[in-house]
This record gives C-alpha cells, sequence and structure tokens, in this order.
C-alpha cells in the first residue's frame, strides 16, 4: 500500500475507528508499516474502542493534516469545541489502555457465546481477531430441505433450543 500511494503520489486514510477492539495481541496500525507516516494518516474515534458511541470525539493520527494535504476536519460544535467533560473523560481514557483491554474481554466473552450458539444451530460461524462484527453465510441453513423457522423471545431461549 504504502509503495502504491508513493508511485501514484496519495495518500491513505485508514478508518481505525476499530483498531484498539482485539481479542488477541496488540492493536495494529497502518502507520506502524515502514514509509507509511510518509503517505497516510488513521482516523480513530472514542466511540468503538473507548464505549462513547454519540460523544463525537475522535482524533487523527500521522504527520499533521496540512502536510498530507487534507482539508480542515469538520466538527459538530465549530463555535466552542465539545464540552470539556467529555474532553477530559477521553483523555483519561488515553492515558489508560486498560479500559479498552476491559471492553476488548468483555466483546471477546460476547463473540465466543455467539459463535457457540451459532454453530450449534448449523451455521458455520469463526470469531474473528477483533472488533464486534461476526459476518457469517447463512445460506446452507436458510436453504436446506430441512430448514424450518425458529421463533424466540430472548437470547437465553435460543442458546438453550
Amino acid at each position: 500500500m504504502v509503495e502504491f500511494a508513493k508511485r501514484y503520489n496519495i495518500i491513505v486514510i485508514h478508518d481505525a475507528a476499530y483498531a484498539a477492539l482485539v481479542f488477541e495481541g496488540k492493536p495494529l496500525s497502518f502507520l506502524a508499516t515502514p514509509g507509511a507516516m510518509d503517505v497516510g494518516v488513521e482516523l480513530h474515534s472514542m466511540s468503538k474502542g473507548f464505549n462513547m458511541t454519540g460523544w463525537r470525539l475522535g482524533f487523527v493520527g500521522g504527520q499533521p493534516a496540512d502536510r498530507q494535504g487534507l482539508p480542515p476536519m469538520s466538527r459538530t460544535t465549530p463555535d466552542s469545541g465539545q464540552f470539556l467533560a467529555i474532553q477530559e473523560a477521553c483523555a483519561y481514557s488515553l492515558d489508560h489502555p486498560e479500559i479498552t483491554q476491559q471492553i476488548a474481554a468483555k466483546y471477546s466473552r460476547r463473540m465466543d457465546g455467539l459463535v457457540a450458539v451459532l454453530n450449534k444451530h448449523g451455521l458455520s460461524a469463526r470469531k474473528p481477531r477483533g472488533s464486534f462484527f461476526l459476518y457469517v453465510s447463512a445460506r446452507a441453513v436458510a436453504s436446506a430441505p430441512t430448514a424450518v423457522a425458529s421463533r424466540f423471545e430472548t437470547a437465553s431461549s435460543l442458546a438453550s433450543g
């Protein structure tokens, strides 16, 4: 990617909003790739890895935006900035990576349960290495001659069914 960006004189903008949500090892960064700081930036969000959904606060990693040729970042509150308590909570979170590690561990436990239930019901689910998304093809189960509709009221009833 770095070589391609250099060859065609383009900027790589990596949407890294979910980068901190890993189940094993440490989060990966495009900017850790040799030469990436010359051609790219990463967009990070406090919403995903820090459970601050709706707070509308994030940051850009990499070289200063003017050196990368990026337009100024828009803000939802251009006249005053984000509410100071939110800024302080975000700064605290960035100084305490254990918060994100605990959040990722919670999502990992949930993912283990989801994968087990889906596999129990005939789907072929595999736990990803991070994030809270799970993509599973339901084609084989939905189109099987023995497929029947299931109705459940709670997640627990599906797991025990």
